[in-house]
């Protein structure tokens, strides 16, 4: 079975809440409510994480509890993955896609 790994980044809280600043964690909430899972909190990867299988794929979202330009805080994961990079105006609306 193939794996994904999905980061949303952002900033915690509502101020930031469907602003350019928060795409990555508006992703993670636009796929939850698309792929009805629940997040829970890691706190020592300072994060939310699920863990789920859509299409025969396991994927692991996570968004961080932490902001922004505190994220080199992070832990380090050595995961082999392949990586894609899906990027999408704020402006034009979250696009979806597995």
């Amino acid at each position: 079975m193939s794996s994904f790994l999905v980061v949303g980044l952002g900033n915690p809280g509502s101020r930031y809440s469907n602003t350019r600043h928060n795409v990555g964690t508006d992703f993670i909430l636009e796929a939850q409510k698309k792929y009805s899972f629940d997040l829970k909190e890691k706190k020592t990867l300072k994060s939310f994480l699920a863990e789920v299988v859509i299409q025969d794929k396991k994927v692991i979202f996570a968004t961080p509890t932490i902001f922004m330009n505190q994220q080199s805080q992070l832990q380090k994961f050595e995961i082999p993955l392949e990586v894609h990079c899906h990027q999408q105006s704020h402006k034009l609306g979250l696009s979806l896609q597995v």
